[in-house]
């Protein structure tokens, strides 16, 4: 059973496009429907309420927990329907599902047509697994025509072609998980994840070089072989050649642009790993473009291909061009870009670590530019938040940045309690971090003397 709020939040989520198409899939002309009525109800709702809802239809014959659900899977196979053409998955899961009901019906040609549309679209996008389902079904439709030739024949073909698809799924897996390790530690923990980890990083690097040079035709397996070097390159610490090989990968997505609409979000976090490599090599003009160029990318996608984006997109660009912005000491325009990001900023469905990521940006931003209660604010709501799932590095550096507020505001007396409790935040995580430990001892002796 789904849960009540599942249904509402999926109301919620629609657009207006979207509900004008479920309305039309939904055919309303006709008898008004028991699940359009409570779709009304929760549309009208801005917080869910399940009383308001119950005794809406409380003299009525409506089961309102059965056409709740009823009501999720009507719109879900309405959007599944709306945006069959906007993934290569949504295409092939649609072709499979008719295949099975023409076969049912012993329309036998038909399935072949479908079956051929279905393994031509599977290559295209190297969408193995469904072109695995699809080999199968060709057996079938041999089997069923008695062409038993033909069957023989395929035999040995599919046979060849399934062991070549189920090569490219391990493989891809082998790399997908190596890619997982690193993603996982870098993402929990940051920096400090790098440190006494370098020589695996190393080997890393060394196999998934050695993979790059045996996968030179497909794109799947190529692309998350770039993702894994430049990652690992650049947490082994050789900026440049991350650099190079995050380019690599936004070019590979250049040269093969069907996969930048199909796989919208793996390509707007490429091109955003090679704007952090520019930024870290100074290359801000070049960042730049390339936020633009993302931006355009972007705008120009169905609203289907954008969802996916869209709820993360704000806080990701507005990161990378306050990062330039203030590296640059355009602390002015920082702060516009700022108030702008406020303005708009919505962030229900976001990441609890992307919403503490966003309050960082803010603090660095209203610190630089003198706005100290404001980045003040900022940083205790990260320091004082529950720390799971989020970057080490943010943590630590909102703990020195606190201090540096109250320096800043002239309140030495509190230094020393500020400074003991970042102390003991590092050796909570067991982190030693040369800098940080200096830091706060400075703190610690400007706190005594009670002057700068």
């Amino acid at each position: 059973m789904y849960k009540s709020e599942d249904t509402f939040d999926l109301v919620k989520s629609l657009s207006q496009t979207e509900k004008r198409y479920f309305r039309i899939f939904s055919g309303t002309s006709g008898d008004t429907k028991n699940y359009l009525q409570v779709f009304d109800v929760l549309d009208r709702q801005d917080i869910y309420d399940s009383k308001s809802l119950t005794d809406k239809f409380a003299e009525g014959t409506i089961n309102v927990s059965y056409e709740k659900n009823y009501l999720q899977k009507q719109i879900l196979k309405s959007l599944r329907a709306c945006y069959s053409e906007n993934s290569s998955a949504i295409e092939l899961q649609d072709i499979l599902k008719n295949i099975e009901i023409l076969y049912r019906k012993r329309l036998t040609r038909q399935c072949q047509k479908l079956v051929d549309k279905g393994v031509e679209t599977a290559r295209q996008y190297e969408q193995w697994s469904y072109h695995l389902e699809l080999i199968e079904w060709q057996y079938r439709i041999y089997g069923r025509s008695g062409n038993y030739k033909k069957l023989m024949l395929y035999a040995e073909e599919g046979l060849a072609e399934k062991i070549k698809l189920t090569d490219n799924i391990l493989a891809y897996s082998r790399v997908q998980q190596e890619i997982f390790v690193i993603v996982a530690m870098v993402q929990t923990k940051g920096v400090y994840s790098a440190q006494g980890i370098q020589k695996e990083f190393k080997k890393k690097i060394t196999e998934a070089e050695k993979k790059l040079k045996t996968h030179t035709t497909g794109f799947r397996i190529t692309e998350l072989l770039y993702s894994t070097l430049y990652l690992a390159t650049h947490y082994s610490g050789n900026i440049k050649q991350s650099y190079k090989y995050a380019r690599e990968n936004y070019q590979h997505y250049n040269n093969h642009p069907h996969f930048k609409t199909d796989l919208p979000f793996k390509y707007f976090v490429a091109t955003g790993n090679l704007i952090t490599r520019c930024i870290y090599l100074k290359k801000f003009a070049e960042g730049l473009q390339y936020i633009d160029d993302v931006k355009t990318f972007t705008g120009k996608l169905s609203y289907f291909a954008r969802q996916d984006i869209s709820q993360e997109q704000d806080s990701i660009l507005f990161e990378y061009k306050i990062r330039i912005l203030l590296r640059e000491n355009r602390f002015a325009e920082a702060l516009q870009a700022a108030k702008e990001f406020e303005k708009k900023y919505n962030p229900k469905n976001l990441r609890k670590g992307i919403i503490l990521t966003d309050r960082g940006k803010l603090a660095r931003i209203y610190f630089a530019n003198g706005l100290l209660r404001k980045s003040l604010q900022c940083v205790n709501e990260i320091i004082n938040s529950d720390q799971e799932g989020f970057k080490l590095d943010y943590l630590i550096y909102s703990h020195l940045l606190r201090m540096c507020i109250h320096y800043n505001l002239n309140k030495y007396d509190v230094l020393g309690y500020l400074a003991e409790t970042a102390s003991r935040t590092l050796q909570k995580l067991k982190l030693n971090d040369d800098f940080a430990n200096d830091f706060i001892e400075l703190m610690k002796q400007v706190s005594k003397k009670h002057e700068p």
